[in-house]
């Protein structure tokens, strides 16, 4: 099982995200912009002199990772909604091509196909196979 509908409509639908890297003082966190490649089932994450960040290299010292995309759409009452996905990240290219690539292996979700008072659903997903 990957993404459900909603929840890949939702990602479709958002471009900036948090994620948090483990570093060797400890997590960092940062806002990062995004896209749900659905082809490979991934978030890739983009960014201007991205191979020369800390997030870049905290990648590539320690490969687990957790990306949070959330919003609170407009509305009474608030209704927030989003997901936290929490995978392997490969850091990838150089110059304007670098990329992190999040491959998602567990995700939470509140507010995206049940309304957020229901609480936060978790699930393992399936890990498409991979050729580096």
């Amino acid at each position: 099982m990957s993404f459900t509908p909603a929840e890949s409509a939702y990602l479709d639908g958002q471009t900036f995200a948090r994620l948090a890297t483990v570093g060797k003082d400890g997590p960092h966190v940062v806002p990062v912009g995004f896209r749900h490649n659905t082809e490979l089932g991934t978030i890739d994450i983009t960014g201007r002199d991205l191979a020369a960040s800390r997030k870049f290299r905290d990648v590539l010292r320690e490969p687990r990772v957790a990306l949070i995309v959330d919003d609170v759409p407009p509305g009474s009452p608030p209704s927030p909604r989003g997901l936290e996905i929490r995978g392997t990240a490969e850091a990838l290219g150089t110059g304007d091509a670098a990329l992190i690539r999040v491959r998602p292996r567990r995700v939470a979700v509140w507010g995206i196909d049940a309304h957020w008072s229901e609480g936060v659903r978790s699930r393992e997903l399936i890990v498409k196979e991979h050729s580096a």
